[in-house]
């Protein structure tokens, strides 16, 4: 699987999402031996969003949905969204091909990974369920550009209390640039609200992982002069 998920054709997304579903029909058929996880979603949303387009973004976001789905209904630890997930599903629709709907889209994505880390916060989630976030979110990672990320083990901003599902400056970022690749007259002011609520979360609630970045800040810039961003940002 994770062969086919660093190819970037529709293709290999399809093999990759078809070797997923064969898991999962394995693993909902009693096969003890075949475990399913979080990583092997994120790797078939990954590919999706490698390919680029509108109908690649969909199938993303239906891949993800079904996890959330099937997580809520059964309690399955091990296929708990993660903040890379969510983030692997906004990249998706960053890529898809710049317009007002897809930016709708990806803010949509970040406005639920916003009201499910309030959620945590107010303790609707049980410890074992935050014990095994922290692992997944450290030990999962996206390749493609601005949304690799990697939480390192030491990483002082990630603590137990808010690890679940948590926005981070990659979640923002990446709706900001899709906001900026949508070339629309509303795009520098939805920018700027984003890096503002960015700002304030940082500031006023000390949120670390959501200070902005240089490329948070280029991205804007970007949205200002209707464009997609450039290289130089990431």
């Amino acid at each position: 699987m994770a062969n086919w998920a660093k190819r970037k054709s529709e293709h290999s997304a399809l093999q990759v999402e078809q070797l997923l579903k064969r898991v999962v029909d394995d693993h909902n058929a009693g096969n003890s031996a075949v475990k399913v996880n979080t990583k092997m979603y994120t790797m078939a949303i990954d590919s999706w969003a490698r390919t680029g387009g509108k109908q690649a973004a969909e199938r993303a976001t239906d891949i993800h949905r079904g996890m959330v789905e099937v997580y809520k209904q059964t309690g399955d630890l091990n296929i708990m969204p993660s903040t890379i997930s969510y983030n692997a599903v906004i990249n998706a629709w960053s890529k898809s091909g710049g317009d007002e709907e897809a930016a709708l889209r990806a803010e949509g994505i970040l406005e639920e990974m916003l009201d499910e880390w309030r959620r945590t916060r107010k303790g609707d989630v049980k410890k074992d369920a935050v014990d095994v976030s922290v692992n997944v979110n450290r030990n999962l990672k996206v390749s493609d550009g601005k949304a690799s990320q990697k939480v390192d083990e030491n990483d002082e901003d990630l603590d137990e209390e808010e690890s679940i599902v948590k926005p981070d400056v990659i979640s923002f970022t990446s709706v900001i640039d899709t906001w900026a690749r949508s070339g629309m007259k509303n795009g520098a002011a939805k920018a700027m609200h984003l890096l503002k609520k960015m700002e304030q979360l940082y500031v006023e609630e000390g949120q670390l992982g959501m200070k902005p970045n240089g490329t948070s800040y280029c991205c804007y810039k970007c949205a200002l002069d209707k464009r997609q961003c450039c290289f130089k940002c990431y």
